[in-house]
């Protein structure tokens, strides 16, 4: 089968409003036979996922990998997402207005797979998680898969952070604890709240893969064949005494520890952490949580946070 074939399946699909185990496998051998996914194989399989009412559980894994596969390695270098596929995934997945449960997985595969993605696209994804958990099935409650699902969405190798949490994604966490306060969350949610807002506050910052611009740059350059071996090896050996490995070094922003291995919080911090808390005007259990923990891990308290742990004392 060829490619060409994908459109009378998906067509017969799309009437049926389905997808049985071999429906799948169809799909995946009109996909897969150029072990290419074009623009038209995609656009197809977002069209027939918009018209599915409960298609096999193969019918998620092959449509959320065949998904990533264009969207983060039809395009060179290989794992980085550029702008135009980021703007393509946005538009194609908020055109019907709603964020179905196999397009947020594959925003969050994307996230995982990719070395990096545009910040609009990540900053998206974050919103698309939010949206999941205030309205979704369980409205305004935190459930233990969605707990993973922003688990794996802040802990991507291709978010904002990578390792360490941003402002941005905290405030998300926040504006999630304010709105499911009084609800029966998962147990394992007031844990992962804790543990991010802490992670923002007193973790260092890891490693930063180089830009997309960069990579491909290098990829280009590690890809000409029209020097001969010894000429190549004198300058890979040139470039790397140049710095060329600098772009993979730590930032030189990288916050410090003191002796104790403790993170010190800046006054800066602790005002982003008083107006995060203060916000709605009331002080949660699940923010009582958060603040014991961050009061038992950092050595140095600015003192403007004293008040807000005396309120949650």
């Amino acid at each position: 089968m060829t490619s060409s074939s994908l459109a009378p399946l998906v067509s017969t699909l799309r009437q049926k409003r389905d997808a049985r185990p071999q429906d799948v496998l169809a799909l995946r051998l009109a996909v897969f036979d150029d072990a290419t996914v074009s623009q038209t194989d995609a656009e197809a399989l977002m069209a027939l996922d918009e018209c599915m009412s409960q298609p096999c559980p193969e019918w998620r894994a092959f449509f959320v990998e065949a998904l990533t596969d264009f969207i983060v390695q039809q395009e060179q270098p290989r794992g980085y997402v550029d702008s135009a596929n980021a703007r393509w995934l946005m538009n194609r997945i908020t055109r019907d207005a709603t964020v179905k449960p196999n397009e947020l997985e594959l925003l969050v595969r994307v996230m995982e797979t990719a070395v990096s993605v545009p910040p609009e696209l990540h900053k998206f994804t974050l919103k698309q998680v939010r949206h999941a958990v205030l309205f979704g099935d369980s409205r305004n409650t935190v459930t233990e898969h969605e707990v993973e699902i922003l688990r794996r969405t802040l802990f991507a190798s291709a978010g904002e952070g990578s390792i360490a949490i941003t402002r941005d994604e905290a405030e998300i966490l926040f504006d999630i604890a304010n709105a499911t306060k009084d609800s029966d969350n998962a147990a394992s949610w007031a844990d992962f709240f804790a543990k991010a807002v802490a992670n923002l506050l007193m973790a260092a910052k890891g490693y930063t893969a180089p830009s997309r611009e960069i990579a491909l740059r290098r990829g280009r350059w590690l890809n000409d064949q029209s020097v001969d071996p010894m000429s190549f090896t004198a300058r890979v050996l040139a470039s790397l005494s140049n710095g060329l490995l600098a772009n993979y070094s730590l930032p030189d922003n990288t916050p410090s520890a003191d002796t104790s291995g403790h993170e010190i919080i800046t006054a800066s911090e602790a005002e982003w952490l008083s107006a995060q808390v203060k916000k709605d005007g009331m002080l949660s259990e699940i923010e009582k949580i958060m603040l014991e923990r961050i009061r038992t891990e950092a050595s140095n308290l600015h003192p403007t946070l004293q008040p807000l742990f005396e309120w949650a004392a």
